[in-house]
């Protein structure tokens, strides 16, 4: 599709929808990588993530936990290996892991609901075929390892996302809604400045219930993501409105 963009940068992307009031409330706190913003954010989130600024399918992210005052414990999007140091050999391993000449990101963890005890967020697939955009999709994406990720395409499960709220005794009707006013917020926003015409929005559900905004993939994969979910519904309907992109703006 030639009229869709690709924007690359998390920081880029984050940017643009602090500017929403309606938005912002749900963005993570995030700064550009230094060791010493990597200690100050230790210092204020149990919990962070070092993201390669232009990273995609989960490469390249580490996730630092605080066990206790003096430990942290470090894993990785690419293995199960889960290490643990304190803060100053915390922050020599992170920078010594990140790539050369690359910029990374620094975002504050949130405190993930789960579903049979591993971690989950929401895929939410946006298509604008004319003027308004639609819903077409959306899952659960469920942690089946120690990774600092949940991507499918790190092994993650696809999992209806009614039944994973339902696990969780969350509202589910309240919280679907507010997903889905949130995707269509965030893809408003994007097709304004950028002309997009499909989007996959990554959120995420707290332990509290309230919705966060993780990331906006401006190259979703839409057929075999949704083929591998196996709702045929969802499927036949999401390609139908793929489809109809392709054709009306190659």
């Amino acid at each position: 599709m030639a009229v869709q963009r690709i924007v690359a940068s998390k920081m880029k992307k984050n940017n643009l929808l602090l500017k929403d009031p309606e938005i912002a409330p749900h963005i993570p706190k995030t700064v550009w990588f230094t060791v010493g913003a990597l200690k100050e954010m230790l210092n204020t989130y149990s919990t962070v993530f070092v993201k390669p600024d232009t990273g995609y399918c989960g490469n390249g992210i580490i996730r630092i936990k605080k066990v206790n005052e003096l430990q942290y414990e470090i894993c990785y999007s690419y293995t199960d290996v889960v290490n643990t140091a304190d803060l100053e050999n915390t922050c020599n391993e992170v920078a010594n892991r990140i790539k050369s000449g690359t910029s990374y990101i620094i975002q504050q963890g949130i405190d993930l609901a789960n579903y049979n005890g591993k971690a989950f967020d929401v895929r939410i697939t946006m298509h604008r075929p004319l003027d308004k955009w639609q819903l077409t999709g959306w899952f659960a994406r469920v942690s089946t390892s120690n990774k600092a990720v949940t991507n499918w395409s790190k092994g993650g499960k696809l999992v209806p996302l009614e039944q994973v709220l339902a696990a969780n005794k969350l509202n589910a009707t309240e919280i679907s809604r507010e997903l889905a006013d949130l995707a269509h917020q965030i893809s408003h926003t994007f097709g304004s400045v950028y002309g997009m015409r499909v989007l996959g929005v990554d959120m995420a559900v707290d332990k509290k219930g309230k919705v966060w905004f993780i990331e906006v993939n401006t190259t979703p994969i839409v057929r075999k993501l949704f083929k591998d979910f196996g709702n045929k519904q969802m499927y036949d309907k999401a390609l139908k409105v793929q489809a109809f992109i392709e054709k009306m703006y190659q």
